[in-house]
């Protein structure tokens, strides 16, 4: 079976109107509670926070997608430290999944999700967490719909899963981070979060809540 459309050629119409998939808006308790977290960095992480928004004010307008993923976010990523012995994060991991559509007809979609947190040191065996689209500040309007493409990819975890749980997951878009849960046929996604402002000690907490769900999940001390 052929993939039918990779993950960047979707848009968030396709995916609500293909899986039958529908926004909560701000009315998804789950997204509440998870933008709700409250993790005080030590003096360090916090001194690193401020210097990486410092950079990231300074240069944003200037970085590529390139620049904005080895600069600013892989130091996000770092400090929360997602690399541990049960899971760690995936860089640039292909995906390819057979999924149903809301007629109950079976397609495979696939495409490559820039940092997925997932079950398995080696294998991604259990998806939890993508972050997906790092893109410029500067946009030349011809480029892909950044929320759409992640969708597509929550929904083939949550297919992989085959479970109960929820699927987390963020996009960025230059200094703007968007979090979105997808939860059985609904999903809700967060205003922006402005990572060259105070915002960004709030995204290093919910980024560790994430990290906290997990280690829920795998019954790891946190």
């Amino acid at each position: 079976m052929a993939v039918i459309k990779s993950f960047e050629k979707w848009k968030t119409e396709e995916v609500e109107n293909t899986f039958g998939i529908t926004p909560l808006y701000h009315n998804s308790q789950t997204l509440k509670n998870w933008l709700s977290a409250n993790y005080e960095p030590i003096e360090v992480t916090k001194n690193l926070l401020e210097v990486w928004r410092d950079k990231l004010e300074k240069f944003i307008e200037f970085y590529n997608e390139a620049d904005i993923s080895m600069f600013f976010i892989s130091h996000i990523l770092t400090t929360v430290d997602f690399i541990q012995e049960k899971y760690r994060a995936y860089n640039q991991l292909h995906v390819k999944q057979k999924v149903k559509d809301i007629n109950g007809k079976e397609m495979e979609i696939g495409g490559v999700v820039e940092m997925t947190v997932a079950r398995g040191k080696q294998i991604p065996v259990t998806p939890y967490f993508f972050l997906n689209e790092y893109k410029p500040e500067k946009r030349t309007g011809s480029e892909s719909d950044p929320k759409g493409q992640l969708l597509i990819a929550m929904i083939a975890a949550q297919a992989k899963n085959n479970d109960e749980f929820p699927i987390y997951g963020c996009y960025v878009n230059g200094r703007n981070w968007h979090f979105v849960v997808l939860e059985g046929k609904t999903y809700a996604v967060s205003d922006a979060y402005v990572a060259t402002s105070q915002d960004i000690f709030q995204i290093y907490s919910i980024l560790m809540e994430v990290k906290r769900y997990i280690h829920l999940r795998l019954n790891l001390p946190f």
